[in-house]
């Protein structure tokens, strides 16, 4: 298995959550991915990969990628090339319980679920998670489990730039394409320390407004409309708007309403053929090999 980190500085969280995704009870190796860092930051992820080789892998970009879905795809690919068929991918601004990974992954195979996340909380994490079948929510894109099959079919969006409205955007696609009984969060809790990235200083968040209205516009070019006020069905098909309502957070209420987590017998076999059969083909590799794989030249976003 392996957990996908996106990181940006911000080491005192970034040092919570790598501790966390080593203690998982679900054995993991944690790609970081480092994606413009200060040289303190970028010091210390060196250094954690020096001290667990094995388990721990950095990448740093610089200049650093144009987008978070650039990051998530460049990032899941290789997942996938390594032969993984399902993969975690978390914030660094996040504390996990450590059964978290392996609730996700138990709630992927009962359901056959495409895309399933941890619902994220402000106050402490319980000591035992509960095992009620409480009903589940919408998705948390701040921890998340994804299946290949999922990934390969429905690719983030490069072009929400640097970042905001990508989650809402893949959650839109699979309500359309008639997955949305197959993306939605768990009741396994975790907690969020939200937007420390864009906080980290008052030079991110200005930066980040301005990438925030350039991502929101061009959510708008896109679907006809603002987030939650979506017209089209069809990406930037204004042919394609309808007279009802088909924003996402509609959408999301139908989906609900019909069942999330409920899925036909057949799909529920076919996903875990899926996970039966597909082995990890680099698995035992040495660490050298990976290492001149993580060192290849960036390939351009993807539209």
């Amino acid at each position: 298995m392996i957990t996908i980190m996106p990181i940006i500085d911000c080491l005192k969280y970034t040092k919570g959550a790598v501790e966390d995704v080593l203690l998982q009870t679900l054995d993991t190796r944690l790609l970081i991915v480092d994606n413009g860092s200060n040289d303190e930051t970028r010091a210390w992820l060196d250094e954690a990969q020096l001290r667990d080789p094995t388990r721990v892998i950095v990448w740093h970009h610089l200049p650093p990628l144009p987008s978070l879905a650039a990051t998530w795809n460049r990032a899941l690919h290789f997942a996938w090339e390594i032969g993984e068929n399902r993969a975690f991918v978390i914030n660094n601004d996040v504390h996990l319980h450590e059964q978290t990974f392996e609730r996700l992954s138990r709630v992927l195979d009962l359901t056959a679920a495409l895309f399933v996340t941890a619902t994220g909380i402000s106050n402490a994490l319980p000591a035992e998670l509960d095992e009620s079948d409480t009903p589940y929510g919408g998705p948390d894109f701040s921890c998340f489990c994804i299946r290949r099959s999922c990934h390969e079919r429905f690719p983030f969006d490069e072009r929400y730039i640097p970042a905001y409205c990508e989650d809402l955007d893949y959650h839109r696609r699979l309500l359309l394409d008639g997955e949305g009984s197959r993306i939605f969060s768990a009741n396994v809790p975790f907690v969020h320390f939200a937007s420390r990235t864009i906080n980290r200083s008052p030079e991110a968040f200005k930066a980040f407004q301005a990438g925030a209205r350039q991502s929101q516009a061009y959510h708008a070019a896109k679907w006809g409309g603002g987030p939650n006020e979506e017209r089209y069905t069809v990406p930037f098909d204004p042919k394609s708007g309808i007279d009802s309502d088909v924003s996402t957070h509609t959408l999301f209420d139908h989906a609900r309403a019909a069942g999330l987590g409920v899925v036909e017998e057949d799909e529920l076999q076919a996903e875990s053929m899926v996970a039966d059969t597909t082995q990890p083909v680099v698995a035992a590799a040495p660490q050298a090999e990976l290492r001149l794989r993580l060192d290849e030249p960036d390939a351009p976003p993807t539209a």
